[in-house]
């Protein structure tokens, strides 16, 4: 017969409710701002839905724990304890049904899996335990109100801040600034165009060295049409790179475009407002000389072209 854990209600040591405490509210606000981040960026619709999804999770579980370790609020820990609890079930599913699946599709696992699986696997600890601490503390809190009401005493008292609390909050606000003002410098603008290889590579990673005047565009879901000048060498150089990193099909290679039958690429252009001004409209750029690439695998894929006369590189990438 399988026995219920009982809990304890015995305190647990003051120092690590606080500290776990602050821990936790620190992780939330800067979540919250995260996802407001994620609101700020109206040209994004799918961030602007996420960020309105997330934010109420991290407001809550923030506000939840102060109240829980620093308001010694039993039901305040109750209810953040379900939130942990919820979060170690879920992330479990995901750290196993991952493990099964880079088994099934690779059979081993490389650095990178085994560093992922790590940093999961902390994760899923730490919300156990955080899970368990909160109801510990809850019962623990139960207990000491139900004492306190049998012998007269009243545990409850008017709500006032501290000005240590005060303080705290002043900080708070400033890390919820900081995490949205990350969000938003991570997704960068729209669109840019005539700007240097230093000033393109915080959007676009991976520019080969020599590259000048780039323009780009970026749509929702990671879709981004970018081009710029670079000679022959190094383009064909960053092109077989670029194909060994992103390959979808390892069977295709790079083509030249043979003369009279030119190849059409999307233009970074096609994607930018109506009401934007750029230097150039267009939805396609037509390459007569030069070569290309494209590769696909079911709704993604992407496409590289060079034209040799105006040594322009040029690359889209699609994602549905």
């Amino acid at each position: 017969m399988i026995k219920m854990i009982k809990l304890k209600s015995t305190p647990l040591p003051r120092w690590l409710v606080l500290g776990n405490s602050a821990i936790i509210v620190v992780i939330s606000a800067f979540f919250a701002g995260s996802a407001i981040g994620m609101i700020s960026v109206t040209w994004d619709p799918c961030s602007i839905l996420g960020g309105l999804i997330i934010l109420p999770f991290p407001l809550a579980v923030g506000s939840l724990q102060y109240l829980a370790g620093f308001r010694r609020n039993h039901r305040a820990a109750t209810i953040v304890a379900i939130f942990h609890i919820a979060a170690f079930s879920l992330l479990g599913f995901a750290l196993l049904s991952n493990i099964a699946e880079w088994m099934v599709k690779d059979g081993s696992f490389s650095f990178t899996v085994c560093v992922i699986v790590f940093i999961i696997s902390i994760i899923y600890a730490y919300c156990g335990f955080c899970g368990w601490m909160n109801l510990r503390h809850s019962k623990y809190l139960r207990t000491s109100a139900a004492k306190m009401e049998q012998s007269g005493e009243s545990g409850l008292g008017r709500f006032q801040f501290t000005l240590r609390e005060l303080l705290a909050g002043v900080l708070l606000v400033a890390l919820i600034a900081s995490g949205a003002a990350f969000t938003i410098r991570d997704a960068g603008k729209q669109y840019e165009e005539h700007i240097t290889r230093e000033e393109a590579s915080a959007r676009i990673g991976g520019l080969p060295e020599g590259a000048t005047d780039v323009c780009y565009c970026q749509r929702p879901r990671g879709m981004i049409a970018y081009e710029f000048t670079i000679d022959e060498a190094g383009f064909l150089e960053w092109a077989n790179e670029k194909r060994e990193n992103l390959c979808l099909n390892p069977d295709s290679s790079m083509k030249e475009i043979q003369k009279g039958v030119p190849f059409t690429i999307t233009h970074y252009a096609a994607f930018i407002p109506d009401e934007a001004s750029a230097s150039s409209k267009g939805g396609f750029v037509t390459i007569p000389q030069g070569y290309y690439y494209t590769d696909y695998e079911s709704d993604n894929g992407y496409e590289l072209g060079y034209d040799t006369a105006t040594r322009r590189a040029y690359f889209y990438r699609y994602t549905h």
